[in-house]
């Protein structure tokens, strides 16, 4: 019955209609084009300037408090577009094949030490409300299906509703922006290695700041997996500016 709709109703490319690669929603020439992320520090996933390093020099000298970050792709065209139909035209089919984007990353890391659990960055319930879901929740679902590790929803809350990270521009000021944020249930103590997951990771503010939550409760090790990651300097797109709060801009 599903290769009989699939041949009467075959799936579309997300990004420039032709039919698609069953069940990624993107057709190949599309999936050949997305900029991948390339030789990267393995403790933020920005680009590398000196070649066979593994970790910045950032990194080295302040380490974040992630052990290490997964990016599936740079945050630049067509994959902004991409999160623009999920987070802020509610086209819920991008999950899935932003999902298999990063479990497809993940599978090809050489580290040997699998998260127990994926945490997605939670959204305040006020902005939860206006979108209507979370659209690292969805990516998370996909990723557990893609690669067997569970998915823990509501282990972890934002309890502060802050404004969007995206008209903040500096580092800083998206760290103090988000201090006090998160909250953490105690139940992730019986974890050793959590993945936390977001969509779009800028300056890693966000991320930092609920790693840092979740190893005060007893986590030992916190991963970071993202579907793309912003190039140092760069400032996500607030697309939507005239929606309101509630559902613009790039939350992390």
């Amino acid at each position: 019955m599903h290769s009989l709709v699939a041949l009467l109703f075959p799936r579309t490319c997300l990004l420039c209609g032709d039919r698609a690669e069953d069940p990624h929603n993107l057709c190949r020439g599309c999936i050949r084009d997305l900029p991948g992320i390339g030789a990267c520090c393995r403790r933020c996933a920005l680009p590398l300037p000196v070649p066979g390093t593994e970790v910045c020099a950032q990194c080295t000298s302040a380490p974040p408090p992630f052990r290490r970050a997964v990016a599936a792709l740079r945050y630049l065209q067509p994959v902004d577009t991409l999160i623009r139909q999920l987070k802020f035209e509610g086209n819920l089919a991008v999950a899935p094949t932003l999902g298999w984007l990063l479990a497809r990353r993940v599978g090809e890391e050489d580290d040997a030490s699998v998260p127990e659990c994926i945490v997605p960055v939670p959204l305040h319930r006020r902005r939860l409300r206006a979108r209507g879901f979370n659209q690292s929740l969805e990516i998370a679902r996909a990723v557990a299906t893609a690669t067997g590790v569970p998915v823990k929803r509501d282990w972890t809350r934002r309890t502060r509703d802050t404004p969007v990270q995206s008209r903040t521009q500096s580092v800083r000021g998206r760290g103090i922006n988000v201090r006090g944020a998160f909250s953490a249930s105690r139940r992730l103590s019986r974890f050793r290695h959590v993945a936390i997951l977001d969509d779009v990771v800028t300056t890693g503010a966000t991320a930092s700041e609920l790693a840092r939550i979740v190893l005060a409760a007893g986590v030992e090790r916190v991963d970071l997996w993202c579907v793309a990651r912003a190039e140092r300097g760069a400032t996500a797109r607030d697309d939507h500016a005239g929606l309101g709060n509630a559902v613009t801009g790039v939350d992390g």
